[in-house]
């Protein structure tokens, strides 16, 4: 097991404030983003422009394009040069203000859903990219709201869904015979179990060789055969683990041995289970960014490499080979105003499945960025993109954040313009993310430099004191 935790100290020292460096990032290289900040925001604690994305590749003429979702809209991209992205084309939603967008694709075709406002299902045909879309259907018969969809064969399962006369199903199945025109197959409600009922809602769902894994929220996670989705069968539910909150999803490694599922709430841990005998799931390991972050969509290439969107820290990647010893093998945090840990900001989603191998994340302040991940594990970095400072210039007090990818000591020097190091403190560093708060207000105006130094990397930066 691997637990980050937050390493927050506060240092009286002679130090003057950092050069901030934008993103704070590990093994990771920023191709390109996009964002709109003419975009209004919604009026809550959020902030948030953005929500949702999902890839979608035309092999007929190999370009790759990304499907985001805004408050009110859905955007499509061309991606296939990411340091040049291209907006296609918007496409408006059935209302505005909309908290939740969730999208999926089938041949050439997406499929958007919405919650958290009124809504409906919306087809866009994608065959006539990069130059528009065409919306081919547009209905709420299928459903006004839905949190989350999953295709799968020819099927579109719509979770947590209500229709206009608030009849609400944990799941509605329809059919994508006709891919521009959906049509109802049935409904999916928690069975009755030892006389009690499974599972009230479906939050979200993942489906792998006719198997669903279906996450309830506070009722756990249920898997089912879906052979025939007239008929599931029950095969096994996880509903006691440690850390346990808000099942929000899941995702299976490639050879169908384990599985990792977060649970939606600030502080609780990802969770890699062992799940090849059906009778006997076992924890293998907890994974996090940092013991206050709240973990969103987790996504498994292959058997090794997992990536989060991990809201206020960004996106992770894992490499998770080692099931007992999971190991973060880069990051990159979208959302630099975070200081603490209080509620639901920065990335929300991430797609890794593109041909390009690129990375693409959706933050709900910033828009979508796209992202070279590449790192193959842990190695020694002497370079800054993992120090970063707000604010600076700084008068009294400012925040320093270093990623280190493992526990460490580390030794911080301030050194003046002379080149005299004029104070040296000791720290402890945790696996993750540590924050350090400065105070500075006793020092001089001018110019110092701040080095960190540990057993794997040394990091420098200018300090400014107004």
């Amino acid at each position: 097991m691997i637990i980050h935790k937050k390493f927050c100290l506060t240092l009286i020292v002679a130090i003057i404030g950092l050069t901030s460096f934008g993103q704070l990032s590990y093994n990771t290289q920023l191709l390109g983003q996009w964002s709109n900040d003419s975009l209004p925001a919604l009026n809550n604690n959020n902030g948030q422009r953005f929500n949702e994305l999902w890839g979608y590749f035309d092999s007929s003429r190999s370009r790759e394009y990304i499907i985001m979702g805004s408050v009110d809209s859905t955007y499509f991209f061309d991606v296939t040069n990411p340091k040049k992205i291209r907006l296609c084309d918007v496409e408006a939603g059935k209302t505005k203000g909309c908290v939740n967008r969730d999208y999926q694709t089938y041949k050439h075709y997406a499929y958007a859903v919405n919650d958290q406002c009124s809504g409906s299902l919306q087809v866009f045909d994608l065959q006539y990219l990069p130059d528009s879309v065409h919306k081919v259907y547009d209905d709420d018969t299928l459903g006004r709201t839905t949190h989350t969809i999953c295709v799968y064969k020819d099927k579109l399962y719509m979770c947590s869904n209500t229709l206009n006369n608030k009849d609400f199903h944990a799941m509605r199945i329809a059919s994508l015979a006709q891919p521009d025109s959906p049509t109802f197959i049935t409904t999916f409600d928690g069975p009755i179990l030892g006389g009690n009922k499974l599972f009230g809602n479906i939050h979200d769902m993942m489906i792998f060789d006719d198997t669903a894994y279906l996450s309830c929220g506070n009722d756990g996670l249920h898997i089912f055969d879906f052979k025939n989705p007239l008929a599931p069968k029950y095969i096994y539910s996880i509903t006691q683990y440690p850390e346990k909150g808000f099942n929000h999803n899941s995702w299976l490694t490639l050879d169908k041995k384990h599985i990792v599922f977060t649970d939606e709430n600030l502080g609780l841990g990802v969770k890699l289970y062992e799940i090849e005998n059906p009778t006997s799931y076992r924890l293998k390991s907890m994974l996090r960014s940092h013991i206050g972050a709240i973990a969103h969509n987790p996504f498994i290439q292959g058997n090794n490499s997992l990536y989060l969107s991990y809201y206020q820290d960004g996106v992770y990647k894992f490499d998770i080979s080692d099931v007992t010893n999971p190991k973060v093998v880069a990051y990159y945090d979208t959302y630099t105003e975070n200081t603490s840990y209080t509620g639901f900001q920065g990335c929300w989603g991430v797609y890794p499945y593109l041909p390009s191998g690129n990375i693409f994340a959706s933050d709900m302040s910033h828009g979508l960025f796209a992202l070279s991940m590449n790192a193959t594990g842990i190695k020694t970095i002497k370079h800054n993109e993992s120090l970063s400072i707000q604010p600076n210039p700084t008068k009294d007090e400012t925040t320093v954040k270093l990623f280190s990818p493992v526990e460490d000591f580390g030794v911080l020097n301030v050194i003046d313009a002379t080149g005299k190091i004029v104070d040296t403190k000791k720290m402890l560093l945790n696996t993750g993310k540590n924050c350090l708060q400065l105070t500075t207000a006793s020092y001089e105006t001018g110019i110092y430099f701040l080095q960190i130094t540990t057993s794997t990397a040394t990091y420098t930066s200018k300090l400014v004191k107004e």
